[in-house]
């Protein structure tokens, strides 16, 4: 996501809890975000919108603080993400027919890190796919999820889905199910080549860079990044030489890059291009292909202005010459 489209997520997650909490109201009042508690009294008034940047004094309840944030963003990561977490551990996200049924959507819940929230309502994935692909849920949509399960459940549960004279599988009772999964479940294919079937669907990422992501991690057999660090570890595999590798089969032309400690497991990687155009990155040592494909993404967009830059400067040049 683009620097807008960032504020515009943590601004509609904060306002979605927000709407949630009939004594909470968040207020732009200049440049700055307040986030207020207001009287049990008030709650009318506040939803008949009568509460504003003018008045809200008056209605405040005194036994809160008003908090005040430089940007939605803030206020998300020091308090809104932590409290929708807790609304879903306490009120779930599926209703009894399994339906979504939460206030942020599952698209929004992967924004936020936390798509493996759904694999409750998953207990055949969980129990005849998932290893140590944490990342897994995030490449999927719920409609091809719910897919997944069913088709499961009819391979192992029911017995309804069998092998035909020809080895090919098919329903008994002829009810849709998908080949794929059934296939990662047996070993017939592997989990790298499953993402690869249905990155059309991965619409945040260029495909090219999803694709030598996943490469790399296919012959590096690798799943995570904890066998990764910085430039100064001893022992580990160097998080700047894979980021090399991957910009060198992109044809990325970089002049430096470097890695550095942050905390345990956090490191920042600093890649340079020409004209000392640079990009800094967070990576995990628990992150996996989601990451590092959004991290190339980021590398490879700001590849490409450098680039745009570095030719209209030449061509300035050449117009003043």
């Amino acid at each position: 996501m683009n620097d807008k489209s960032k504020g515009d997520f943590y601004k509609n997650i904060c306002n979605r809890y927000i709407e949630t909490m009939s004594k909470e109201m968040l207020l732009e009042i200049d440049n700055k975000i307040l986030h207020i508690f207001i009287e049990d009294e008030y709650i009318e008034l506040k939803e008949e919108g009568k509460i504003n940047s003018q008045n809200y004094q008056d209605y405040l309840d005194g036994d809160f603080n008003v908090c005040e944030y430089d940007s939605y963003r803030d206020l998300y990561n020091s308090t809104i993400k932590d409290e929708v977490i807790y609304d879903i551990e306490d009120l779930g996200l599926f209703d009894y027919n399994n339906n979504w049924n939460f206030y942020i959507t599952f698209e929004e819940l992967k924004e936020m890190g936390y798509a493996d929230k759904v694999k409750y309502n998953y207990p055949l994935i969980e129990k005849y796919i998932i290893d140590d692909e944490d990342e897994f849920y995030d490449y999927f949509s719920l409609e091809q999820l719910n897919e997944f399960e069913e088709s499961l459940h009819l391979y192992y549960e029911t017995e309804d889905i069998d092998t035909n004279k020809w080895g090919e599988l098919y329903s008994k009772s002829n009810k849709k199910f998908n080949y794929n999964i059934i296939a990662l479940s047996e070993g017939m294919i592997d989990y790298y080549d499953l993402v690869q079937d249905y990155k059309t669907n991965l619409q945040k990422y260029y495909d090219l860079s999803l694709n030598e992501v996943i490469d790399y991690f296919r012959e590096n057999m690798i799943k995570d990044l904890m066998g990764y660090g910085s430039d100064r570890d001893e022992g580990l595999e160097h998080l700047s030489s894979m980021y090399q590798e991957i910009m060198d089969r992109l044809g990325i032309k970089y002049s430096n890059v470097y890695t550095e400690d942050v905390s345990d497991g956090k490191y920042l990687t600093t890649i340079i291009f020409e004209n000392d155009n640079s990009i800094k990155i967070d990576t995990s040592a628990w992150n996996g292909i989601k990451v590092v494909a959004e991290n190339v993404e980021s590398i490879y967009e700001t590849y490409k202005k450098t680039q745009e830059k570095i030719k209209n400067d030449e061509i300035e040049n050449e117009l003043n010459y």
